[in-house]
């Protein structure tokens, strides 16, 4: 999974990296959906 990491220290920074883009990607998924859901709200009204 980690190929062409040289080090424990580069491993770990990729693993943080890909953690923190894991994570923004759900918080923009979430954002999505609450938008969506506000907007089909204000239709109905």
């Amino acid at each position: 999974m980690f190929k062409g990491c040289k080090s424990r220290s580069q491993v770990i920074e990729k693993a943080l990296k890909l953690l923190r883009e894991k994570e923004l990607e759900a918080a923009y998924r979430k954002a999505s959906r609450e938008v969506d859901a506000e907007s089909g709200n204000r239709d109905r009204g």
